[in-house]
């Protein structure tokens, strides 16, 4: 009787285990890998669209997507500090891509940040940049001309923008802003599920006007 029941416990045991093992794994898969397999996926397609706009251009030279993070509350100062990240680059062989922005300051963006925030695409002189909105590095990629347009989500915030550059002696062609945008708003739809949960603060487009 007591190796009766000393099976009965033990197999019961493993029942109960095999059960834990199979909930684990099953929220595992539904709470954890799902948002990790959406994120390579939403990644793929960004990838995969900035390829295509790079092909669909033709002369442009590099295209970025950044991203506008969390924003900086400082003391003092009527609004917030924000800042933006690269999260994408693409190049045409043999260009450097210039290394990725990391917490930088949005006022780099005030030379055109009115246009952004009004849903407007920008094409936009390097030359004409000012010191404050990083000239220097667009000198540096020997970057001539810019087309940047806004990432606007669905609930009408700025949450970042895409930026395609030219050489300097090369210039977009009047059909560019057109494709530009498009992808634009394929790029915001899979990044805006990408960073549903990572986007802590975004720009109300009121606060700026």
């Amino acid at each position: 009787m007591k190796i009766r029941y000393f099976v009965l416990i033990v197999a019961t045991t493993l029942v109960l285990q095999l059960l834990i093992f199979e909930a684990i794994s099953y929220f595992r898969y539904e709470y954890l890998d799902k948002d990790r397999i959406s994120s390579l996926k939403s990644d793929y397609l960004i990838n995969n669209k900035l390829d295509n706009l790079m092909s669909e251009i033709g002369n442009a030279t590099r295209v970025r997507v950044e991203v506008i993070q969390t924003a900086i509350h400082t003391p003092g100062r009527a609004l917030p500090l924000y800042r933006f990240t690269t999260k994408f680059i693409k190049v045409k062989p043999n260009k450097d891509p210039g290394p990725y922005a990391t917490d930088l300051p949005l006022s780099e963006w005030n030379d055109f940040l009115p246009d952004l925030i009004d849903k407007q695409c920008v094409t936009q002189q390097a030359s004409q940049l000012s010191p404050s909105s990083g000239k220097e590095r667009f000198d540096a990629l020997n970057i001539g001309s810019f087309i940047a347009c806004p990432m606007i989500d669905s609930k009408g915030f700025l949450i970042g923008a895409v930026f395609v550059s030219w050489d300097k002696g090369l210039e977009p062609d009047n059909r560019a802003i057109t494709k530009i945008r498009d992808a634009t708003s394929h790029i915001t739809d899979y990044l805006e599920r990408r960073l549903v949960d990572t986007l802590l603060d975004q720009i109300v487009l009121e606060s700026y006007r």
